[in-house]
């Protein structure tokens, strides 16, 4: 056994490698500790994060696709034109509670006998994706017959929330939609506004047909026929 003391030199070596095994026993189970758990913490929260997102995509792709289902099975009221002007008090009924901003974009109505579709551009902001969720809900459940189209949803960077990226949980919403409205020419007592789409039939019966360079015979034969094929 060594009885001797250590010397100066060994002293400060023994020293120095207290001081480095203390570093590596710090570095190990406190620093490498620390930064796993937070790395961990980001994860669940990003994870959380994105299961949220993709529960909002699904929900918007529901709705498009219930509206897009409902073409064919459409309710509501067809009123008579021209309801503008209680269309737009409906509208207004739905976006000023529910949208922090909100702007129409109008298009000339279009009438196909006694068919009229009326199409206005919508674009809003909402706090969030409940309220333009809302705005969506209520739109669908209109009491005037409409279709809506070309949903779009985008969150928007929210400063207010430090840390996150933008999400539709948690910023605000930015949207953009088209709602077409339906309305009929069935005792409509104006029409002023309109672009009205004829419709052409193919003519038929002698009455429409070209009848230049026919003889009298001829004419006789097919007016005969044409008398014969009548019931």
């Amino acid at each position: 056994m060594m009885n001797r003391p250590f010397t100066k030199r060994e002293n400060a070596a023994l020293l120095v490698f207290a001081i480095l095994l203390v570093a590596l026993f710090y570095y190990r189970f406190v620093v490498l500790d620390v930064r796993d758990r937070i790395k961990a913490a980001d994860t669940t929260e990003l994870t959380v994060q994105l299961s949220q997102e993709a529960k909002r995509a699904a929900e918007i792709k529901r709705m498009q696709t219930e509206m897009e289902e409902n073409k064919e099975n459409q309710t509501g009221y067809i009123s008579t034109y021209d309801n503008q002007k209680a269309e737009l008090e409906l509208l207004n009924s739905i976006f000023m509670p529910n949208a922090l901003t909100y702007n129409y974009s109008f298009t000339k109505p279009v009438a196909n006998e006694d068919a009229v579709r009326r199409v206005i551009s919508i674009t809003f902001t909402a706090a969030n994706y409940q309220a333009a969720s809302t705005i969506l809900q209520e739109l669908h459940d209109s009491p005037y017959r409409c279709l809506i189209n070309h949903i779009n949803m985008t969150a928007e960077n929210d400063n207010s929330v430090q840390g996150m990226d933008p999400s539709l949980e948690y910023s605000m919403v930015n949207a953009s939609l088209d709602v077409t409205f339906f309305e009929t020419l069935v005792n409509a007592t104006t029409t002023d506004g309109l672009d009205i789409q004829e419709t052409t039939a193919a003519p038929t019966g002698i009455a429409n047909a070209d009848v230049s360079g026919i003889e009298r015979n001829d004419l006789e034969t097919a007016a005969e026929s044409l008398a014969g094929e009548t019931p």
